[in-house]
Order: C-alpha cells, then structure tokens, then sequence
C-alpha cells in the first residue's frame, strides 16, 4: 500500500512536471513565432517609408 501511494505520487509529479513543460513549450513556441511577424513587419514597413515618391507612382 505504501508502494503504491510513493508510485502515483511519482506518476504525478512526472504527469505535472510534464504538463507544465509543454505549456512552456507552447508559450515560448507562440512567443517567438509573434515575435518574428512583429520584426518582419517592422521591416517591411521600413523599406516601404524609405521607397522614394516615384516608386509609388510607376508601381501600382
């Protein structure tokens, strides 16, 4: 009986610490992916404000 409890006792910390990792995971995984779209479009809006005038103009 005291076997058993110290075995689902490990179970669930092995379940929790298992669960927790693949929220992290998933968290950091979103982060970054919302991160590089954030500094892609920083870019692209960059390069477009420093287009001169004319570009505009020829291209539609």
């Amino acid at each position: 009986s005291d076997a058993l409890a110290h075995a689902l006792e490990a179970v669930l910390i092995v379940i929790t610490v298992l669960a927790l990792a693949t929220f992290a995971r998933s968290y950091l995984v979103s982060w970054l992916g919302e991160r590089v779209v954030a500094d892609i479009r920083r870019d692209v809006y960059r390069h477009i404000i420093r287009m001169p005038p004319g570009f505009f103009e020829v291209t539609r």
